[in-house]
């Protein structure tokens, strides 16, 4: 899986579990040295510090601290989920295999 690949599915897992992902939103008034998140926050940052926000807030799910983070996320789901995909088979697998299973889940549930 790419990091193009990796950062797609990341993103979708943030809109279907109901996260931020911080990326930039295009200025409305136009003024460069003003950076809007996704998050809404404003800033003056550096195009620097603002790509360092969004890569320390954003999660990647296909680590292994992402996939914690995502088994956490899930406590809201139904057990079933669990024993749905078999996620166990999924814990040392490093190809993003657990968030695909999980964001195919979350796209039927939606």
């Amino acid at each position: 899986m790419t990091k193009s690949e990796k950062n797609e599915l990341n993103k979708e897992l943030c809109g279907l579990l109901g996260i931020c992902w911080h990326e930039k939103i295009e200025n409305l008034n136009d003024r460069s040295s003003m950076i809007l998140c996704s998050c809404r926050k404003f800033s003056d940052w550096r195009k620097r510090d603002f790509d360092d926000h969004c890569k320390k807030s954003n999660p990647n799910f296909t680590t292994d601290s992402g996939k914690v983070q995502l088994l956490k996320l899930l406590k809201c789901y139904p057990p079933e989920i669990a024993t749905f995909y078999g996620l166990v088979k999924y814990w040392t697998d490093n190809t993003g295999a657990l968030a695909i299973a999980v964001r195919d889940f979350l796209r039927r549930e939606k």
